[in-house]
């Protein structure tokens, strides 16, 4: 039946080859202008991985939708003369205030509070550097008494008396040498930095460029050459990595294209012996992927970081289609058959696998779409529908551009493809029982260390790292201000300030309950900032009696100006939450500038460390109350910390649940276990070897190879298809002729996958690096278990008598 439909589909090419191709030009065309506007939704936040009902994608977005922007673009202006630099900064910082700037820019941080915290300085010390203050204090007054004692005698001549200093307890908030105490510099006062906080979000590609750009207009207009000719200005922060991140990706995607592109072109020039072979296959796959990829448009509207690459993978798999069918079609054309003929053939006999391994292929990756983690799901989607569409547009467009360019343009010269003559088309596979022993043999070592494969934890590993964006980095480490870990806090929303108490009390709790390395520091609110005023003012009193006491009075010399410096902050009241300044108040505000009830939880462990990370959001991600309450937080890391968890928890059931469908579809195309288990071995060894490679050469799975596995399951059963399919066809004794024809056509479809993942393995984002490394690794070993391990096992079965045939499709 199914050889049946193909020949009816041969005939209907042959004579309504016109229609065909104009329809299929019109439709393209029609395609192009989705494909154009996918291309340029390319989402690099990693929360576009996860479904949108996980609580911590959900409350994320609600973080959003009252506090408003997510984030900052951090301009480093630098020059060496420092007085310069801060004219530049309060000129540029008045124009970035303007009207048109507001639906980018919220505020910009670029000055310090001085007077605020040298006034209130005392108020924002722990209350134990307080009672030490006061206990210096006592002893030297008490010191001092003694030494005015005439009964007082010293036992140890040498004993040096400690001097009244506080530089120690200053140093600690200070926090060193910070560099100018009004602007945020570099300790050389060479960079001073201003923080533009956003007004949208950094999960907004689009929203990130257009701020970017609107400041960059804002720094060319002020000119920084006219403030000083050696003035230099950068861009850092939360905003311009994203922006980092996802030029990169692009420029990787686009030079891959280009390079796979050539590299495909060439290839199918030496193998069909022709130069307008590559336009022959390739053509209509490129149809039939802008057609895959507009209905991508149309279902799921955009591209992740790991779908936004698959128009170089997928013209890899889909040209395996068409190498196969066109060197099946040249090799019926040398043989004398006419156009019609050659057609209905190519069709008939090759189409059949084709359509097997289009099944198990699309269904492979289609099976991925029953997982959470959207880096599965979508990829799955994609693929399986570019396979899908890849198939149509091989056998519709493929056969009536081949009626027209050989039967009526006579473009097609009649040529064997390369390697046609090597050899003998009978005989039996040499050395089939070694062969298949050394298979054996390898396949169970590196199979039983298989499990002892990591993974790769530290995204900070799997994130580009351009020259230029890691001197940015450098510079910014250099100021306190970006230099610390508690920058990577999440944050928790309360409706009142009473339900904003009970939440900290809540995490406070859970820190003093957790083990001696809990991976919650401290949790922040503005008014966790003004707790226990109360106690600090009375040790305050206390410091400030000592102070004007007559006891005061015995300290000399340097230790009385240290007293005397002191005197000045003991003059401090209670302070409230309006009390604080401006660029700590409009923090936490909300869109409408209204006051905002939110908590900073922040980490205790480095959160780059995809483990610590995990650990964080259990720890932070769900917070009861002791009303009854449940409060849910959520951040870029807590994000980062479910895809992670989704990722893992989904891989294993994508790969059975892949396995499984290939089988299933393999077994009702044979109609036998057998023959099913023979076309799954190239597969199955060939994993199996990656894999080996990955342990044996220390490789790491991340998040971003393991697409890569279902990629090489979808190649692997291609192979095997298509070898057994043609040997069935031939008949026994015919490996030499299978391996010539369709080894040779396997070769060039491995050759052309390569070359696309080839140049994901030259691209410079490591996730993507990543990719090609392994994909590389597992095309390799699955056409070497095929052409090798495969035909050593049919010919093995068949000298011992056992039959490795499968039923004909007469029904």
């Amino acid at each position: 039946m199914v050889e049946a439909l193909f020949r009816f589909l041969a005939g209907a090419t042959y004579r309504h080859y016109k229609a065909i191709i104009l329809v299929s030009l019109l439709l393209t065309i029609f395609c192009s202008f989705f494909v154009y506007k996918l291309v340029r939704r390319l989402e690099t936040d990693i929360a576009a991985l996860i479904p949108k009902h996980f609580q911590s994608v959900r409350t994320l977005e609600e973080i959003k939708e009252r506090v408003g922007g997510v984030g900052s673009l951090v301009v480093l202006v630098q020059c060496e003369d420092f007085e310069a630099s801060t004219r530049f900064a309060e000129d540029l910082t008045r124009e970035l205030q303007g009207e048109e700037y507001k639906k980018y820019i919220n505020f910009i941080d670029y000055k310090k509070d001085v007077a605020f915290y040298r006034k209130n300085a005392l108020l924002f010390m722990d209350i134990e550097d307080l009672e030490e203050i006061q206990i210096r204090i006592e002893d030297r007054i008490m010191q001092e008494k003694l030494n005015l004692s005439p009964l007082y005698v010293k036992l140890d001549d040498d004993e040096e008396e400690a001097e009244l200093d506080f530089s120690d307890i200053i140093d600690k908030y200070r926090g060193g040498d910070e560099g100018d105490d009004t602007y945020y510099t570099n300790p050389e006062k060479t960079i001073l930095a201003l923080e533009a906080m956003a007004a949208g979000t950094v999960s907004d590609i689009g929203f990130a460029k257009e701020m970017h750009r609107v400041i960059q207009e804002a720094v060319y207009k002020l000119n920084p050459q006219a403030y000083h000719p050696n003035m230099l200005v950068e861009y850092g922060g939360p905003f311009k990595n994203k922006i980092d991140e996802y030029d990169t990706i692009l420029s990787d995607i686009k030079s891959t294209l280009l390079f796979g592109v050539i590299g495909i072109v060439v290839l199918l020039t030496i193998y069909f012996r022709q130069p307008l072979a590559a336009f022959f296959v390739a053509l209509p796959l490129a149809m039939g992927l802008i057609w895959a990829f507009a209905i991508t448009y149309w279902v799921i509207g955009n591209l992740n970081t790991m779908t936004g690459f698959l128009f170089v993978i997928l013209f890899g798999l889909g040209i395996d289609f068409g190498i196969h069918m066109f060197a099946r079609y040249l090799e019926d054309r040398m043989e004398h058959l006419d156009v019609k003929q050659s057609i209905e053939t190519m069709l008939s006999q090759t189409g059949q696998a084709i359509l097997t391994a289009a099944l198990t292929t699309s269904m492979a990756f289609f099976s991925l779409m029953i997982t959470d983690f959207k880096g599965f799901s979508e990829f799955g989607f994609i693929v399986g529908t570019g396979i899908v569409m890849s198939f149509v547009s091989m056998t519709t467009v493929l056969p009536a551009g081949l009626v027209l360019a050989d039967e009526k343009l006579k473009l097609i010269r009649m040529r064997h493809v390369w390697g046609h003559g090597w050899g003998s088309d009978k005989g039996r596979f040499p050395f089939a029982r070694p062969v298949l022993a050394v298979a054996v043999i390898l396949t169970i070592y590196l199979g039983m260390n298989l499990s002892k494969i990591q993974f790769e934890y530290d995204f900070t590993n799997l994130r580009s790292n351009l020259p230029a964006s890691q001197a940015v980095k450098e510079k910014m480490s250099t100021l306190s201000k970006y230099n610390k870990e508690s920058q990577s806090y999440s944050i928790v929303l309360a409706d009142t300030e009473e339900e904003l108490d009970e939440i900290v009390a809540a995490i406070e709790a859970k820190i003093a309950a957790e083990d001696p390395t809990p991976t919650i520091h401290k949790v922040k609110t503005l008014w966790t900032e003004l707790r226990g005023q109360d106690d600090k003012l009375e040790i305050i009193e206390e410091i400030r009696k000592l102070a004007n006491g007559e006891g005061a009075k015995l300290i000399k010399g340097e230790q009385k100006a240290r007293v005397d410096s002191l005197r000045k902050l003991l003059d401090v009241e209670r302070l409230s939450v309006q009390d604080l300044p401006e660029n700590i108040l409009r923090r936490f505000r909300t869109i409408d500038g209204s006051q905002a009830y939110f908590a900073q939880i922040l980490p205790s462990v480095q959160l780059r460390d995809g483990k610590n990370a995990i650990a964080f959001a259990a720890d932070s991600q769900e917070i009861q109350t002791r009303s009854g309450k449940t409060f849910y937080s959520s951040s870029s890391n807590v994000i980062f910390a479910d895809m992670l968890q989704l990722m893992l928890r989904d891989s294993p059931t994508a790969i059975v649940v892949t396995l499984v469908v290939v089988f299933v579809i393999v077994v009702a195309d044979f109609k036998g276990i057998r023959p099913a288990f023979l076309v799954m071995l190239p597969l199955v060894c060939g994993a199996i070897w990656m894999c080996g490679v990955m342990y044996l050469e220390g490789m790491k799975l991340n998040f971003y190879n393991m697409i890569a596995l279902p990629t090489i399951i979808g190649m692997g059963i291609d192979n095997g298809v298509h070898l057994y399919h043609r040997y069935h066809e031939e008949g026994p004794g015919s490996l030499p002729l299978v391996l010539k024809s369709t080894g040779g056509a396997m070769l060039v479809s491995m050759l052309t996958t390569m070359v696309g993942f080839f140049g994901l393995m030259i691209a410079t984002h490591p996730g993507l690096n990543s990719i090609g490394v392994l994909a590389l690794i597992g095309l390799l070993a699955c056409f070497i278990t095929a052409v090798v391990v495969l035909p050593a096992l049919i010919e093995f079965l068949d000298s011992v008598g056992i039959e490795t045939d499968y039923g004909d499709d007469d029904d």
